[in-house]
């Protein structure tokens, strides 16, 4: 069975972001092995009072209040 050690950090680009104002969320993730993680599913729940998303990258999917990756190898 494979093994894999997987960790997720996120950031944001302006912790003191004002209405209106264009933040950048980046959600990343490692793998400390020694397998391949694969059909990884990420979930990231979008925090309140933010909205108006003009890009999701690498194929991720926003439901709701929810932006979900699947499919993912890592």
């Amino acid at each position: 069975m494979p093994i894999a050690d997987l960790s997720l950090t996120k950031s944001i680009s302006n912790t003191a972001a004002r209405v209106g104002n264009v933040v950048t969320f980046t959600i990343t993730v490692a793998n400390a092995g020694p397998d391949i993680a694969r059909s990884v599913t990420i979930q990231d729940p979008v925090p309140p009072g933010f909205g108006n998303f003009s890009s999701i990258s690498s194929g991720g999917q926003l439901a709701g209040s929810t932006i979900t990756w699947s499919g993912q190898s890592i």
